[in-house]
This record gives C-alpha cells, structure tokens and sequence, in this order.
C-alpha cells in the first residue's frame, strides 16, 4: 500500500505471462496499470534461467509466485524471491529504477532484510543438489536451503560483503537486521513454539 492509501496489485497476463502492475484505489477502482517492458521478470530471454523454481510450478508465473512488495521511503520495492531477477523500484506512476544485483553463482534471493545507506543486505538461498542410486540409475533430487547473507551496493549491484550463517536451527528464517544485530524466528523442536533468536555481526 501506497502512502495514499492506493494498492499495488502485481498480476500476470493469463496468454503470455507478461507483468502487470495495478494502482488500485481504496474504492476498488483501478487508477492506472503499468508494464515492466525489457524488465518484465517473465519475457526476459533469461526467465528460465533467473528464476529456477518457474519450471516446477504448473501455471509458470515465474517470479510473481513469490513476490514480496517492500516499503522502500514513499515508494515500493518488487522484490522477486527464489530467482535472480532485478529489483523494481516503482511509485503510483510509474517505475522509478531497476536494481540489478551481481548475485554470486548457485544463489539466488531470499529476503531484503535491511536498507540503510549505500547498502543493502539481503538474505539468500542456495540449490542443493542429492544424488540417489538404485539399481545402477541415478536420480537427482533439488531443494532450496538458506545460503549467506551479501550486503549489496544498489547503485551498481555490486557486493560488499558476504556473511556466512552460523551451524544452528535449520529452519530458523532472518527477518530483520539493524544497526548489525540480526532477527530470526524457529519453532522449538518438541513442543512446536514460537522462539526469537537474535545474534549480531562485527561491522
């Protein structure tokens, strides 16, 4: 949601999957549509390739299944989960700038966990590839599993910095970072509750 109290509604064309983005009133009504033309996340001739989770989902909206729209000052960020796609900066008339990240080979995004400055700190996801033999056949199996944290300059989209996570919980998910301490939430393994796990990184 804008400031205005507008929406941002990310879609995509039922016949070409190309993006489109609506402004859409707090009547209901929609005030403007927006395309993403040379950054539309789905015509680009590297989609399938950018964004490696498109090709197991059945409609094949590629990015848009994991979009996350962040609040970036008055405008939004659309920030394109599980691929390596840019990221859009876009206000209620049109798109604003387009990051592109250098994000390092065999990861892809995750979560944007801070912006501060000239950086940006994102959370990141890597591929992790089993190999099962039977019978002397092999079958490959892929599964995402948390890779570092690299803090990005978004002007040129080049990294800073790479934080390697530390062995723990592995299904404790960052959510924030500020002023260098860092926010993750897990469920504790026998009864199943909520637990806050929070540890901070040198500057």
């Amino acid at each position: 949601m804008y400031g205005s109290g507008n929406l941002l509604v990310v879609g995509a064309n039922a016949k070409d999957k190309s993006v489109h983005l609506l402004v859409v009133s707090e009547s209901g009504n929609v005030d403007r549509e927006m395309r993403l033309f040379d950054e539309d996340y789905n015509l680009s001739p590297h989609a399938k390739e950018d964004q490696p989770l498109s090709i197991a989902l059945e409609f094949k909206a590629g990015a848009l299944t994991s979009m996350r729209i962040i609040p970036y000052g008055q405008n939004l960020l659309l920030f394109p989960t599980a691929t390596k796609q840019p990221v859009i900066e876009v206000n209620e008339h049109g798109i604003v700038h387009v990051y592109v990240l250098q994000i390092p080979k065999g990861f892809v995004l995750e979560t944007l966990l801070s912006t501060s400055g000239h950086r940006w700190k994102v959370s990141t996801l890597g591929a992790k590839v089993e190999t099962n033999t039977y019978k002397d056949s092999e079958t490959h199996s892929y599964a995402m599993e948390y890779g570092p944290i690299f803090e990005f300059d978004p002007a040129d989209g080049a990294v800073l910095r790479r934080i390697d996570r530390p062995e723990g919980p592995p299904w404790a998910m960052l959510t924030c970072e500020h002023d260098g301490e860092y926010a993750a939430f897990t469920t504790d393994a026998k009864d199943g509750s909520l637990e806050l796990l929070k540890a901070s990184v040198p500057k």
